[in-house]
C-alpha cells in the first residue's frame, strides 16, 4: 500500500451502529464506516474501504457525505515480525465550518479535469451538493439543524456536539473584550479563575450559521455551572428568596455549583440521598423559604411545649372564673412566629 494517509468521502455509515462483518465475513470494529478514498492525485477511481475509529475513547461517527482522513496502520493481527494493517479514520474534516454537518457529498464521482467547482450548488443550512445528483440523504435518522459555534475566549478548551450541546473549560475574562463577538456572561475579580460549563440544548434561531452563540443558563434546556470565583448574574432562580441571610445564585461570588433545568431528579438506587451543608441547608418553594436547622429546632421546641402541657409541667391557669391561658402561651406563640417567618 503506497498511500499511508488518505482522504475520503463517507458513503455508508449503517455498519457503524451494530455489529457487522466485511465481505470475508470477518467482524468489523464497532463504529466502522465505508469510505471512498482518494489517492493523492485523485486521477483514478476512489478505493472503497472499511475504516474504523482511530481513537475508541473519543469517537464522532461521521455522516454520509462528510470527509475524513484515513490512516493505514497496524491491526490486531500485527506483530513485531508480521505487518498486517487496516484503515482508521479521524473526526470529520471541517469543510463547511458547521457544527451540525460538514458534508460535501458526491465528490467521489469527480475527477480533477475541468472546473469541478461549477458543479456544486449551495444554500443556507444545507451541504454543498453536486447539481447533477439531486437530493442527498445524510443518513437514515439524522436531520439538519442550524447549530451555532459557542463563543471561544482566549485560553478556552471546549467540545461541541452536533445538536446544541457543549462542555467549556474557561476562565474569568478581564481586559479588552472588544475582540470577542459575544461577551462572557460570567464575571469575577481575578483574571484566569477557572469555570466549567456543561450545557445541553442551546437556543436555536434562524439567523446565519456562521456566527457565535453563548450559553444561556436561563434559556438552555439543561446546564451545570462549576465556578471558582465567579458571579452568574444572569441566573434567574425559580424562587427569589432562598431564606433569611442567604444570597441568591445570581449575586453570589465564589465557588458554587448551579444545576438548572425544567426538572431535576436526585435518585439513590441503594442508599440515602444526603444533603449536607456546613452553614445549613435551605429549601425554597413557592410558599416557603426555610432553613432546615431552624425548622427542625422549631418543631422540636413545639413538641416539647405540647409535652409540657400533657405532663403538667405547663398548665392552664384556673381561678374562680373560666380557665385561663396556658402558662407557656408566649413560648408557643414564638414558635408560631418562627414558623411563619419562613413563609414566602
Amino acid at each position: 500500500m503506497s498511500d499511508i494517509i488518505l482522504t475520503g468521502e463517507v458513503i455508508d455509515t449503517s455498519i457503524a451502529f451494530k455489529p457487522s462483518t466485511d465481505s470475508n465475513n470477518k467482524s468489523l470494529p464497532l463504529g466502522t464506516v465505508k469510505v471512498a478514498c482518494f489517492a493523492s492525485t485523485q486521477k483514478t477511481a476512489p478505493r472503497i474501504v472499511n475504516a474504523s475509529p482511530y481513537d475508541t475513547t473519543n469517537i464522532r461517527v461521521p455522516l454520509k457525505g462528510e470527509r475524513v482522513m484515513i490512516f493505514y496502520l497496524a491491526q490486531d493481527f500485527s506483530s513485531p515480525t508480521f505487518s498486517s494493517d487496516k484503515y482508521y479514520y479521524l473526526n470529520p474534516v471541517n469543510i463547511q465550518g458547521d457544527i451540525n454537518t460538514n458534508a460535501l457529498p458526491g465528490q467521489k464521482n469527480l475527477t480533477i479535469s475541468g472546473n469541478e467547482s461549477a458543479k456544486y450548488t449551495d444554500s443556507i443550512n444545507t451541504p454543498n451538493v453536486i447539481s447533477t445528483i439531486g437530493a442527498f440523504s445524510l443518513g437514515s435518522t439524522f436531520k439538519q439543524k442550524n447549530i451555532k459555534h459557542i463563543q471561544p475566549f482566549e485560553g478556552d478548551a471546549y467540545m461541541q456536539g452536533r445538536f446544541g450541546q457543549s462542555i467549556r473549560f474557561s476562565s474569568t475574562v478581564i481586559g479588552d473584550d472588544t475582540i470577542y463577538s459575544k461577551k462572557a456572561n460570567w464575571s469575577g475579580p481575578t483574571n484566569g479563575d477557572p469555570i466549567t460549563i456543561i450545557s445541553n440544548g442551546h437556543q436555536l434561531d434562524a439567523s446565519k450559521s456562521n456566527t457565535f452563540t453563548l450559553e444561556d443558563i436561563n434559556k438552555d434546556k439543561s446546564s451545570i455551572y462549576l465556578t471558582s470565583n465567579q458571579k452568574i448574574s444572569l441566573f434567574q432562580s425559580a424562587q427569589k428568596n432562598f431564606g433569611i441571610g442567604v444570597k441568591p445564585g445570581s449575586l453570589y461570588i465564589g465557588a458554587q455549583t448551579i444545576i438548572n433545568s425544567d426538572r431535576i431528579v436526585l435518585n439513590s438506587k441503594t442508599d440515602y440521598v444526603i444533603l449536607s451543608g456546613k452553614a445549613g441547608v435551605n429549601v425554597a418553594t413557592p410558599q416557603w423559604a426555610m432553613n432546615m436547622d431552624t425548622l427542625f429546632t422549631t418543631l422540636e421546641s413545639l413538641v416539647q411545649e405540647l409535652v409540657n402541657l400533657a405532663t403538667g409541667t405547663a398548665f392552664f391557669s384556673t381561678g374562680a372564673g373560666p380557665t385561663g391561658p396556658a402558662t407557656n402561651l408566649a413560648n408557643i406563640q414564638k414558635l408560631l412566629t418562627d414558623i411563619k417567618s419562613m413563609k414566602q
